[in-house]
């Protein structure tokens, strides 16, 4: 785990494997807001449908990238320079790009 991450843990879990490389200015986003209209944002309750973070062993996310929430990142991946993980990422796979997008295999 190097410096300057940001870890937001209030209303979901951050599961992080064993043997992982988390780079500088890394963001791990375990819930975010709701969207209804009407209410200020900030009065906004927990969007139930996406919560939680959980990365598998072996992982590498790369500086910069964020991992949003609901995302599930299989053991072995690799999460390049300034990623944005929206979607689970499969076992040993490498993603790049906004949103993050496979490019290829360990």
């Amino acid at each position: 785990m190097n410096e300057f991450n940001n870890l937001r843990a209030g209303g979901g879990g951050i599961s992080i494997g064993d043997g992982c490389l988390v780079s500088q200015f890394v963001s791990i986003i375990a819930s975010g807001h709701g969207l209804t209209r009407g209410q200020f944002m900030r009065d906004q309750p927990w969007d139930p449908a996406r919560r939680g973070v959980t990365i598998g062993a072996d992982v590498w996310l790369g500086a910069g990238s964020t991992v949003l929430p609901g995302v599930a990142i299989g053991e072995g991946a690799v999460v390049a320079a300034g990623a944005v993980v929206t979607r689970d990422v499969r076992p040993y796979s490498i993603v790049a790009g906004i949103p993050a997008q496979p490019i290829g295999q360990r």
